[in-house]
């Protein structure tokens, strides 16, 4: 299957239809899914935040529908909430204050001897691995890191860090991209979902105002 001309509808029917086999009767809840262009990127940003989004919420009021023996409620995502969505923890104040950067101190975009890398460095062990390669201290600044980086080849670094625990990644052209074998292996790969396990379907009994107030109301589920 070649999937390299989806749309944000076309992902979420091949999920919805082919690897989760939902009624196909629910889909014609779900709206246009129309696309903004408001994370422009080389990634399908957009496409993944409103597909994923889509399919959570179409989920949802299938489940509605199935408690209440009613037909599916109507289900719209706009590109421009699903992108915010993707964005929310930069979207609120604690206290007062921002929300505290996801990133560490030293990771992002870095210029080598021949490109760019970007590294991760959220967790400690991924920090404390990269700067071990780098030949640094642990408290290293990011000045240091774009210092030393400067001494590597794009590709050496990556295979260093994958080889000793870090995450540092070469940043590749489409071409480039296109001639490794990592890329031949996931040009076509199948999305795939699997259930594993089965179970009686669970509909806690509702009373009063409850019946009409969110759609999971009641439902309990484990994130994983």
């Amino acid at each position: 299957m070649d999937r390299s001309t989806f749309r944000p509808v076309d992902s979420v029917t091949h999920i919805w239809k082919d690897n989760l086999g939902l009624p196909t009767e629910a889909f014609s809840a779900l709206n246009n899914l129309a696309e903004s262009g408001c994370y422009p990127s080389s990634f399908k940003v957009e496409h993944l935040a409103q597909c994923t989004v889509a399919l959570s919420a179409l989920s949802a009021a299938l489940f509605w529908s199935i408690r209440h023996q009613c037909s599916v409620p109507k289900v719209t995502v706009p590109a421009e909430h699903a992108c915010a969505e993707f964005k929310s923890e930069r979207l609120y104040v604690l206290n007062g204050n921002p929300a505290p950067f996801s990133w560490g101190t030293i990771g992002g975009l870095h210029k080598t001897s021949d490109g760019f890398v970007r590294m991760h460095d959220s967790f400690p062990n991924h920090r404390e691995s990269a700067l071990r390669i780098l030949g640094l201290s642990k408290n290293a600044t990011r000045e240091d890191v774009a210092h030393k980086m400067l001494d590597w080849r794009s590709t050496a670094v990556e295979d260093a860090a994958f080889r000793d625990g870090a995450v540092v990644v070469a940043l590749r052209s489409f071409e480039e991209w296109d001639a490794l074998p990592q890329a031949q292996a996931v040009v076509d790969f199948p999305i795939i979902v699997d259930r594993i396990a089965q179970s009686e379907p669970y509909l806690p009994a509702l009373q009063g105002a409850a019946l009409d107030n969110k759609c999971l109301r009641s439902i309990r589920v484990v994130e994983m």
